[in-house]
């Protein structure tokens, strides 16, 4: 009946965002499936199919990412962290962009665990104070 506690939410989000943000065509099959595995049953399907867009398009590229997090905000209320850090864009070992990225985390309670509900990245917009 407790609620999450941050620095839970906050392990399970830095490890599930740095398994989704770092990808490479070899592995995204094993990629999928680990994502899958921490996804809320209830959200299961929407996240295989946008997990399966993303397999489509990079199957057979040599195009992969890589996720340094600078820093994360976890929200306990809401269940949901908010990552910022540098992701890399690499086609094969030359890094063809850098840009300074947000997403966004979204996590239902599961038992005693967490379950993935959604992911998006934070328009440069929405990261602005208001």
């Amino acid at each position: 009946s407790a609620g999450v506690e941050a620095d839970y939410l906050e392990l399970v989000t830095r490890d599930t965002a740095l398994m989704l943000l770092n990808r490479a065509p070899e592995s995204l099959d094993y990629w999928m499936e680990q994502i899958l595995k921490v996804a809320d049953p209830a959200a299961h399907g929407r996240l295989k199919a946008e997990l399966v867009r993303i397999v489509d398009e990079q199957r057979g590229s040599d195009v992969s990412q890589a996720f340094v997090i600078r820093s994360m905000l976890v929200d306990t209320k809401s269940l949901s962290a908010s990552v910022t850090g540098t992701l890399k864009t690499f086609v094969g070992a030359q890094v063809i962009a850098s840009q300074e990225r947000t997403f966004r985390f979204a996590w239902a309670k599961r038992g005693l665990s967490l379950g993935l509900t959604g992911f998006e990245q934070i328009s440069t917009d929405e990261e602005q104070p208001s």
